[in-house]
């Protein structure tokens, strides 16, 4: 099959721009991945996503109750002159309320929550009567007299339906479930919901030059790159299997293969092995698969080459058969530089998952703090590190102020760690304090970003 963009082929390109290959991603990945839901207790429902609209099954609240603790009264007796009646019987919060008497002399404590007796209709708080008799607490005794003001019909009464219409549409559908909605689903009887499937992405990082030793030999560096997919994947709410690979390419195969079987994973991210060395596993293990010696394999579609870009340059695309009618799977191939996948992930992978649950990731502008000037690289665009904070007008009004790394390495991890967003500097272009910019949140997690 042929890759896409704007449903042309893209056999013979090169490179992309990041806008392009956001858009090659989703066009050529977002069918293949999963469309299933699945059902969870609510107690397990925050940060997934609703996979249905939800609407109201009644009326909330489903009777008329009282808003405080106090007095309950007729219609005729909020405004009679004569404001001294009798008390009746207590009216607990879960009573039912019912057959108690009807009259315009007398009215009835009712505590918060508590329904409203028939034929009452407004309530008077208990810190406004004035006991006339014996009391329990701060409460006149049923039997006693109190004395109240006027009131007015409705003071102090959640009516039946006033924060819900039976039928009304709450939570619509791919909207991430936060522990409000999860309170709101278990007011209307829902112990459980329907969500999108988690998608679970395999993770394969490493090659010859990774260990997981405490003590490094002369070459080695560790793992940051497992770890790093690993915790933005859980973040974002998939399952993550992390399998540590070589520079063999017959291996990884096999390997995949087996975790294909174990796992059962709706997409691969793997970091490295994709740019013009002589060990590139990744791409050798697309050029086994080209000649048909892998069984349980099959090569359905790939692309590598570059997006113009600083950092995150090399990409690449892959869709594999698995020899029977199943979906095909779709693999990512990220550079293995840690901030390039850092960045790659931030502008490629996130929007993709966010697409595949139907949420729209805002686009965010801030303007760049004093003393900054920053000039844009020649037909790259460049994304760099910053630190966003909001600033307030004495209006009260807000918007983002960046602050941009002075250092552009994409080997500095540890900077990236200091980091919470990304810039977008397009090439050649030439930014002055107060200027507007592109920014991306970085070591956020995704839900706080769609709020």
């Amino acid at each position: 099959m042929n890759l896409t963009l704007n449903s042309r082929p893209i056999a013979g390109a090169d490179s992309f721009s990041p806008e392009e290959y956001r858009s090659l991603v989703q066009q050529n990945l977002l069918p293949h991945l999963p469309s299933e839901s699945e059902t969870v207790a609510i107690e397990k429902a925050v940060g997934r996503v609703l996979a249905e609209d939800f609407f109201a099954p009644a009326d909330l609240p489903a009777f008329a109750n009282s808003q405080m603790d106090g007095y309950a009264l007729t219609d005729a007796a909020c405004l009679r002159s004569d404001r001294v009646f009798t008390v009746g019987a207590d009216v607990a919060a879960g009573s039912a309320a019912s057959g108690l008497e009807v009259s315009n002399d007398l009215v009835y404590p009712v505590m918060t929550g508590a329904p409203l007796p028939a034929g009452y209709v407004a309530v008077v708080p208990e810190e406004k009567a004035r006991p006339l008799g014996q009391t329990q607490g701060s409460f006149a005794v049923a039997g006693s007299r109190v004395e109240l003001p006027r009131t007015s019909p409705d003071s102090f009464v959640r009516q039946v339906g006033s924060d819900v219409r039976a039928g009304e549409l709450l939570i619509e559908a791919q909207t991430p479930l936060t522990p409000v909605h999860c309170a709101l689903l278990a007011a209307h009887g829902q112990a459980e919901v329907s969500v999108h499937r988690r998608l679970r992405v395999l993770v394969l990082t490493g090659g010859d030059e990774v260990t997981s030793e405490t003590k490094l030999a002369s070459g080695k560096i560790r793992d940051a790159n497992g770890p790093l997919l690993g915790r933005l994947l859980e973040g974002a709410g998939a399952q993550t299997r992390r399998v540590q690979i070589s520079d063999d390419a017959a291996a990884l195969l096999a390997t995949l293969r087996q975790v294909l079987d174990e796992f059962g994973p709706d997409l691969v991210l793997s970091s490295g092995g994709i740019s013009h060395g002589k060990f590139e596993v990744v791409k050798n293990a697309v050029g086994l698969l080209k000649t048909g010696a892998t069984s349980g394999l099959e090569l359905a579609a790939s692309w590598f080459g570059h997006v113009a870009q600083q950092p995150g340059g090399p990409q690449g695309l892959i869709l594999l058969g698995r020899g029977d009618d199943r979906p095909l799977l779709p693999w990512l191939g990220l550079p293995g530089n840690p901030v390039s996948t850092l960045v790659t992930y931030t502008l490629v992978v996130e929007p993709l998952l966010a697409r595949w649950q139907g949420i729209s990731l805002p686009a965010r502008y801030g303007r760049l703090a004093e003393p900054a000037e920053i000039r844009g690289r020649a037909g790259k665009t460049e994304f760099r590190r910053a630190r966003v904070k909001t600033v307030y007008a004495p209006d009260g009004t807000s918007s983002s102020e960046l602050t941009v790394d002075e250092q552009t390495g994409s080997h500095l991890l540890h900077r990236a760690s200091r980091a919470n967003a990304l810039v977008e500097i397009e090439p050649e272009a030439t930014y002055s304090a107060g200027a507007s910019l592109r920014w991306y949140p970085l070591n956020t997690p995704p839900l706080t970003q769609t709020l």
